[in-house]
């Protein structure tokens, strides 16, 4: 059922498509179709979310942040084509100040070859960009430094502050001989290799 818009921009042509449009939804027959496709897709949503856990992952993130807060923050945020790590602070809510500030960030490509890292190899090469972006700050940090992860893969979230690792999909290596690891643990594991 594919519409495409007339080239013209005048509002015939925009008449014409409105038209076209409205046929797929008016028309006595296509409502029966409609209805149709619509119980399938009911039912295969119902299906899905009775044959496997995966579907619908639990989140343990109960409350938000109040505002309240100060100090500083590692964001990190891995997706399929990017590591972002950025230093935030966060300064509460003092009068004219911002309450969140980025004090450095850096995006780092992944690659292919980033995507074939096995294992722990990857966590290190994540260390290693994280260990870059807070050396571009330049200033003692305090220790323990508070992180938070955005990994666009799928896991188990276990708590707040845990969750296992499950295969990432999208040609990535990473989790190989690591499933069921935590994933906090890796890249703390990773970024005290860095130090020492």
């Amino acid at each position: 059922m594919g519409l495409a818009l007339d080239t013209a921009t005048s509002t015939v042509g925009v008449d014409n498509f409105i038209r076209r449009v409205e046929q797929h939804f008016v028309i006595p027959e296509q409502c029966t179709k409609l209805l149709e496709h619509s119980i399938a897709l009911e039912q295969e949503c119902h299906e899905k979310l009775r044959a496997g856990d995966l579907c619908m992952l639990p989140s343990f993130i109960a409350a938000l942040p109040k505002g309240h807060e100060r100090g500083f923050l590692l964001a990190l945020d891995v997706g399929g084509s990017n590591f972002r790590v950025a230093l935030i602070k966060l300064s509460g809510l003092s009068p004219g100040i911002p309450s969140a500030s980025i004090v450095c960030r850096q995006d780092h490509i992944i690659t292919r070859a980033e995507r074939a890292l096995k294992g722990q190899t990857f966590f290190d090469w994540m260390a290693d960009k994280i260990k870059c972006t807070l050396q571009s700050h330049g200033q003692p940090l305090p220790n323990p430094l508070h992180a938070g992860v955005s990994w666009s893969f799928p896991i188990r979230q276990t708590s707040t502050r845990n969750a296992v690792l499950l295969p990432m999909g999208k040609n990535f290596k990473a989790s190989e001989g690591l499933l069921g690891e935590d994933l906090l643990d890796l890249i703390m594991n990773a970024c005290t290799k860095q130090v020492s």
